[in-house]
């Protein structure tokens, strides 16, 4: 079938490893993931038996392909314009969604963490060695992914999908053995309405009222735009920017990248984390690594944006979470923020907020009083607010009125109320509407897991064009571009894609077979 036209989803720059294959230390000393996980204090929370076990972390992205060394992953629906076709379920044919799992939760089969847990009685921390992985581990090697997949092979997704991908994790938190207490979104939107009335901003304010630790992306739009995008915007989930190490375990010798969003006095980002050349899972074949150059027989990928950092904290919030299971939302992101020191001097607070998160501090972390006055949201703006430069399109048709991604009127208020009483899903009906299967399919290799929540066909019809009209599998990718593309500041390998087509890059007879390019 041919895709729809469509913006980039993400807030991360990506580019291959030149690493010798299998090895865990194939990258420069600042962006191994040990060395992440050490500054960071995720690699000491696992040595003193916190590695996020137990806890979900609903992961809403390009899927997540199985590749060695994802860690364990639990399929929710698949909402994005690939399930049209049937050919791909769940998996990461863009190569972004993979990534950001493993820094969260992968690990090779049988890696251990070494080093003794430096927390001592007095809740002061030894000065012996950080504790390091024996192999490839990301920082909660214990925790879960539940996987929910809304953008497409080329990142397509309409601010619609993420809505629903966001209801859904919330509705279903519980559901068949699952404790979804995380949730990660590299996504941004700028919208006109504000933070009361915008629809993504309810979705999140709900997931928060629901007891899910809601970490967002700051954004990638460097100096260039000042206000984070949403949902980083809702003050009440943790906004994480990012910070460069430059080759330093000292957080007064980091910086802020230029490519990082500033945000504003009104609304910074909450703190920051290490994204600059992290070391994650690649996918071979998928649309990222199609860009990149030859990497036979690596399995790494290197990636830089406020999606690795936002990933990097969402692993140590799985990990507080297991830690205090019964610490409130606020509690975990006031525990967050209380572990951080400072980056370099001259920054502005609103830049890098309390700054970056450090592996001593968090040790010595416990929960207290937080006083904190959550904003009441109403979220009912039309969601047409939400596409302001991410408008999708379809064989030249935009995607403008204020309708689903479906074609459906957008319920507004209705769909508020309905959301805040967790009642949109019903079974694969969202709002009144199929979207996906009924239930979770028979239970997968792990006891307990289930293999992945059933699919289904919905179809897609604005201006008077269908997704069930179009070429099935292997239609070629014609025409495809990067209209008005969010993130700005974002680059691929050195290609910098900012509202400019693919002149000379496009997929005109290049076809997608199966899990393949050929």
């Amino acid at each position: 079938m041919r895709m729809a036209t469509a913006v980039a989803m993400l807030g991360g720059l990506l580019s291959v490893a030149t690493a010798a294959p299998g090895s865990a230390a194939t990258l420069t000393a600042s962006g191994a993931m040990n060395t992440v996980a050490g500054l960071t204090g995720g690699r000491d929370l696992w040595a003193c038996g916190w590695d996020g076990k137990g806890v979900d972390v609903a992961l809403i992205d390009t899927g997540v392909t199985p590749v060695a060394g994802t860690g364990t992953i639990v399929n929710g629906p698949d909402l994005s314009f690939d399930a049209q076709s049937g050919s791909v379920p769940y998996l990461d044919m863009f190569g972004h969604g993979t990534h950001l799992a493993s820094i969260i939760n992968g690990h090779d089969p049988g890696v251990a963490v070494t080093g003794a847990c430096r927390l001592k009685a007095d809740q002061t921390v030894a000065s012996t060695p950080v504790p390091t992985a024996t192999g490839y581990a990301g920082i909660a090697p214990g925790a879960r992914i539940v996987n929910v997949k809304v953008g497409a092979v080329d990142g397509a997704v309409d601010v619609t999908q993420v809505i629903a991908a966001i209801d859904w994790a919330v509705q279903h938190r519980n559901t068949n053995g699952m404790n979804i207490r995380v949730l990660t979104l590299a996504y941004g939107v700028p919208s006109t309405a504000d933070a009361v009335h915008d629809p993504l901003s309810h979705a999140v304010e709900v997931a928060r009222q629901n007891g899910i630790v809601v970490v967002a992306a700051g954004g990638n739009d460097g100096t260039s735009w000042s206000d984070l995008a949403f949902p980083a915007r809702n003050p009440d989930v943790i906004a994480v920017g990012a910070a460069d190490t430059n080759g330093s375990s000292v957080p007064w010798d980091w910086t802020v990248p230029a490519f990082a969003d500033r945000g504003t006095p009104t609304r910074g980002v909450d703190l920051v984390a290490p994204a600059v050349d992290v070391q994650g899972l690649r996918v071979p074949g998928s649309f990222i690594d199609s860009l990149a150059p030859t990497t036979t027989g690596d399995r790494f990928i290197r990636g830089s944006g406020t999606s690795q950092s936002a990933a990097v904290i969402s692993g140590i919030a799985a990990q507080l979470v297991q830690r205090y299971p019964t610490a409130s939302v606020d509690q975990i992101k006031t525990m967050l923020q209380m572990s951080t020191s400072l980056v370099k001097f001259g920054l502005s607070q609103w830049s890098q907020g309390t700054g970056a998160v450090v592996a001593d501090r968090l040790l010595r972390t416990a929960p207290g009083t937080v006083w904190s006055t959550p904003i009441v949201t109403k979220g009912d703006a039309a969601v047409t607010s939400d596409r302001q430069d991410q408008t999708i399109s379809l064989d030249g048709v935009a995607l403008t009125a204020n309708v689903d991604v479906q074609g459906n009127k957008w319920p507004g208020t209705q769909w508020a109320k309905s959301a805040s009483n967790t009642a949109d899903w019903s079974a694969g009906l969202w709002n009144g509407f199929r979207y996906t299967g009924d239930t979770f399919t028979s239970a997968g290799t792990s006891a307990g897991t289930p293999a992945g929540w059933a699919t289904a066909h919905w179809t897609t019809n604005w201006a008077g064009t269908t997704w069930t009209k179009q070429n099935g599998p292997g239609g070629t990718w014609d025409g495809l571009r990067w209209n008005g593309l969010r993130w700005n500041g974002l680059r691929w390998n050195g290609l910098r894609w900012n509202g400019t087509s693919w002149e000379g890059l496009r997929w005109n007879g290049l076809r997608w077979n199966g899990l393949t390019w050929n």
